[in-house]
């Protein structure tokens, strides 16, 4: 079956991202320390929300999403690894 456009054109995407050099040496990165990036949209009283729980917490907001990308991902029976 021959392979579409876009799926050529994401296994292209995807061999020059795995090629980008990081401020770590690529012998040191590890899966765990892999990340991607991600951008969202939410409401203002969502947003400010999570303002109020950085500051009542000290954690940047990132932190409290990855805990409730955990949190979602261990109520739905898979493993915690945000």
């Amino acid at each position: 079956m021959a392979r579409s456009k876009l799926t050529a054109a994401f296994d292209v995407k995807k061999a020059k991202t795995q090629s980008v050099k990081t401020s770590k040496s690529d012998d040191a990165l590890t899966s765990k320390d892999a990340t991607r990036q991600m951008s969202l949209r939410i409401s203002d009283a969502a947003w400010r929300e999570l303002q109020m729980l950085r500051i009542e917490t000290g954690r940047p907001v990132n932190k409290l999403l990855i805990d409730a990308v955990n949190e979602y991902l261990s109520r739905n029976g898979k493993a915690p690894v945000a």
